[in-house]
C-alpha cells in the first residue's frame, strides 16, 4: 500500500513540472518580452579598429546628436552586390558626368558619388532612394531605399572603395550607420537608441551647402 502511495505521489509531482523543451503557459508572454528586451545586449558592440576609423569620419554627425560610436552594435552584414544589380537604372552621361558637389557626395577621385543630398529633394512620402553612380562603369545602382520612417542624412567616403551612410529613424527611434565596401560588395549595419530624438542634421547640411526649405 505504502509502495502504491508513493508511486501516486511521484505521478502529481511529475505533473506539476512542465515536459523538457516546454515553456509554462504563464511565461510565454513574460518570456518572449525579457528576449526582445535582451536582443540587443546579444548584437556585439562594434569592433575597436572600426570604431577608431570611422569616429574620425563622422565626427560632425556624431557631435551633433553627442554620439559616442563605441556604443554602436553590430545588427547585421549584408551582400548588397547582388541586390544592387536589381535596381539599376540607365546611365545619362549628360546627367550623371555633370559636375555638382553641392547635391552629391563624391569619392576622393571624383570617379564615384552618392545622390545626398540630392535624394532629399525628391523624396516622397514612401521614401527615399539612396543611389551609388560609377561614372568608370556607367552605372547607376538603388544601394537602399529608406522608408517613410527613416531618413539617410549624409554619406562620408573613407576612400574610394568604401563609404558609410548615417541615418535617423524615427519609427525604430535610433540611430544608423551604414558601411559599404564595394570591392566585397558588404554592407554593415550598426545602430544605436536615439530616445526623444527629432533627428534635424541633414537639414543642417543642407543648410552649409546653401540649400533652404527642406
Amino acid at each position: 500500500m505504502k509502495k502504491i502511495a508513493k508511486i501516486l505521489l511521484l505521478i502529481i509531482l511529475a505533473s506539476c513540472f512542465p515536459k523538457t523543451g516546454e515553456t509554462p503557459p504563464s511565461r510565454i508572454g513574460a518570456r518572449e518580452k525579457e528576449e526582445r528586451l535582451s536582443e540587443d545586449s546579444r548584437e556585439p558592440l562594434i569592433e575597436e579598429k572600426e570604431a577608431s576609423e570611422l569616429e574620425p569620419l563622422l565626427k560632425k554627425w556624431l557631435t551633433f546628436y553627442r554620439l559616442d560610436i563605441k556604443t554602436f552594435k553590430l545588427a547585421g552584414t549584408e551582400d548588397f552586390a547582388r541586390e544592387a544589380e536589381l535596381y539599376s537604372r540607365e546611365f545619362d552621361a549628360a546627367v550623371h558626368e555633370k559636375y555638382s558637389p553641392r547635391a552629391r557626395e563624391y569619392s576622393p577621385g571624383k570617379r564615384r558619388y552618392i545622390n545626398l543630398p540630392e535624394a532629399a529633394f525628391g523624396r516622397s512620402s514612401e521614401g527615399q532612394e539612396i543611389r551609388l553612380v560609377d561614372l568608370d562603369k556607367k552605372k547607376d545602382i538603388m544601394i537602399l531605399f529608406a522608408g517613410s520612417g527613416a531618413r539617410v542624412e549624409a554619406a562620408f567616403w573613407k576612400n574610394n572603395e568604401c563609404f558609410a551612410l548615417v541615418y535617423y529613424n524615427s519609427y525604430n527611434e535610433e540611430y544608423g550607420i551604414l558601411v559599404y565596401d564595394i570591392l566585397r560588395g558588404e554592407r554593415k549595419d550598426y545602430r544605436q537608441e536615439a530616445a526623444h530624438s527629432t533627428g534635424g542634421y541633414l537639414e543642417r547640411g543642407m543648410s552649409e551647402r546653401g540649400f533652404s526649405g527642406k
